[in-house]
């Protein structure tokens, strides 16, 4: 055989090998596809009633979950994922002071199966949207209780960036790990600098994946950014692209009245979700309770 034939077998061979082991993904793409659509339809969504949305998710959910068991790769992981992705959702549009408690039960259901799930899995094993949704809906959980805050703050950052590890221009995990920093004291490691190099890896993935939901909040949390920091003509290129999109109607004109009146939507998102006024006792669970 000739030395170029055997090389040219030799390296079609280990990249096989390299291929199908250290890039095996985790997850099926049956639901990497559901995700990624997902990640529009939720931003279309934001224009429908409280109602109409809720709905529109419930039927996205059940014509999705109907066909996973065929489809999965890893069944529980990627039901794990599926499910926190649209709780989310639906409790981000119907919360309210009369069922947070029993809503937030949910969310403290979904964490820890999401934990369990990550705990009992090989490293390579676990793809970068169990950790996104994990570190999502922990942080959902721990929304307005201090403790919940100081336990479970750094492990949200750790499930970011092990997401972004594995994808370093993941949109979503990047405008959440972006997030984090900007939101956390400098003390302990807050940084608008580290928030816009996340932001900016978001613009990177989401023009790359085309995918319009997720250029959706790679654009509007940079844009906010950089109105935060009075960066006007990059703040403008960037709400203008956030803009031009054409979905989300509704919160880009929100964020854009906020703006006009001093203000970006970060601190808009703050006073919807009251983040900084403290559960009520009533409200509170029995791990809230031990931690206090």
């Amino acid at each position: 055989m000739r030395t170029t034939t055997k090389i040219s077998i030799c390296c079609l061979l280990l990249s096989s090998c390299f291929l199908g082991g250290i890039f095996a993904d985790s997850i099926s793409s049956f639901t990497r596809q559901k995700v990624l659509d997902f990640m529009t339809e939720r931003v279309k969504l934001k224009d429908e009633s409280v109602d109409a949305a809720v709905k529109g998710i419930e039927e996205i959910q059940k014509a999705t979950m109907a066909e996973l068991e065929a489809n999965a790769l890893d069944y529980e992981q990627e039901k794990c994922i599926l499910e926190s992705l649209y709780f989310m959702e639906i409790y981000d549009r119907s919360v309210t002071d009369e069922n947070r408690k029993e809503m937030r039960e949910k969310m403290r259901t979904l964490m820890e199966r999401n934990f369990k799930c990550i705990d009992s899995r090989d490293e390579g094993k676990i793809s970068e949207w169990l950790y996104q949704v994990c570190g999502d809906v922990t942080s959902y959980y721990m929304t307005r209780s201090i403790a919940a805050t100081f336990h479970y703050g750094m492990k949200v950052k750790s499930m970011y960036e092990s997401a972004v590890k594995i994808n370093p221009v993941m949109p979503q995990g990047n405008v959440s790990l972006g997030n984090w920093y900007f939101f956390a004291p400098g003390i302990f490691g807050g940084s608008n600098k580290k928030a816009e190099r996340c932001y900016k890896n978001a613009v990177k993935g989401a023009e790359q994946s085309g995918v319009p939901g997720e250029k959706f909040i790679a654009y509007e949390y940079l844009s906010q950014l950089y109105f935060e920091e009075e960066k006007d003509s990059l703040y403008k290129e960037m709400f203008s692209k956030f803009k031009s999109l054409g979905i989300g109607v509704r919160e880009v004109e929100i964020a854009e009245n906020c703006n006009a009146n001093g203000y970006s939507f970060y601190q808009y998102m703050r006073n919807k979700s009251a983040i900084d006024k403290e559960l009520p006792e009533s409200e509170k669970d029995d791990a809230d309770k031990k931690k206090s």
